[in-house]
């Protein structure tokens, strides 16, 4: 049987990785100025990130609308009879429950394709790993259940740690408590956020970027070891800086596969332009 991935958007993974892999995505949405746009389709993030910059918009995302899964369902039955739907935290958004919405219509409209949603617990770039790696085991034609097996035993070993320029857009957004983003606008702070448990955290503070980006490698070098690992740099119209973390990461950790790309305009409405950041996991774990 073959096997294919549905996912979300807010993976951020550049089209050139994913192009030749059974992965399809279902979009979610952005609202500013009484309009909405979908992710990556009406707006990319090069024309995102130069909105933002020069104009103080209120901005909203909305989870992708059940149709939208049920659109990548049905563009990925043409050539496949199984699906594994791996959705953005539950605890972020309901893009788990659109994605169930859709399934339940899919067991009438597409009874022959069986369907396997996860939550991944975690998003951005540590979802886009996850998917990477699912999708290249179904590729090498591993079965549905080993895939999801294996997933379920990994998924905690997915990490991703940014370095943000203010927490100002995660605190309008909810994501994290309205009391830190005063530390951001101190001069030179560079606060350190990090995945847990499904959920953003701030975890320290640094003066400098340069630092903070120092702090990232260790972070990275003591979950991963001395094991090979791939993984991904991510930035926010900050590619100098990507390119500085992709560079320190390098020269510390046996990276197999290392990549860098631009946080899509969904990620970006919630952490604004400035982020740098990584995601990564221990290759022995897969």
């Amino acid at each position: 049987m073959a096997l294919a991935i549905v996912t979300d958007s807010n993976i951020s993974l550049p089209k050139q990785v994913f192009e030749n892999l059974p992965i399809f995505i279902a979009p979610l949405e952005i609202h500013f100025d009484g309009c909405s746009y979908i992710d990556g389709v009406d707006l990319n993030a090069e024309e995102f990130y130069r909105i933002i910059s020069t104009q103080k918009k209120a901005i909203t995302t909305s989870a992708p609308r059940p149709q939208a899964f049920l659109e990548a369902f049905e563009k990925a039955s043409d050539q496949y009879d199984e699906i594994i739907c791996i959705s953005l935290s539950s605890k972020l958004s309901a893009t788990y429950t659109c994605a169930q919405q859709a399934i339940d219509i899919a067991a009438t409209k597409l009874a022959r394709v069986k369907i396997k949603l996860i939550d991944s617990q975690t998003a951005g770039l540590a979802q886009g790993l996850m998917v990477l790696t699912c999708a290249r085991q179904a590729q090498r034609g591993e079965s549905l259940d080993s895939i999801v097996k294996n997933l379920r035993e990994t998924k905690d070993s997915y990490s991703m740690i940014g370095c943000v320029g203010s927490l100002d857009y995660l605190a309008k957004s909810g994501r994290i408590p309205n009391i830190y983003k005063w530390i951001s606008n101190l001069a030179n702070i560079k606060p350190l956020v990090q995945f847990s448990s499904g959920e953003i955290k701030m975890v320290s503070r640094h003066r400098g970027i340069s630092k903070a980006l120092n702090h990232m490698v260790t972070v990275a070098k003591t979950s991963i070891g001395d094991a090979p690992a791939f993984g991904a740099v991510m930035h926010s119209d900050d590619l100098k800086n990507a390119i500085r973390l992709s560079d320190k990461l390098r020269s510390q950790i046996d990276f197999e596969e290392l990549f860098i790309t631009e946080l899509t305009p969904v990620i970006g409405a919630h952490v604004g332009n400035g982020l740098v950041g990584c995601a990564f996991s221990p290759i022995s774990k897969h």
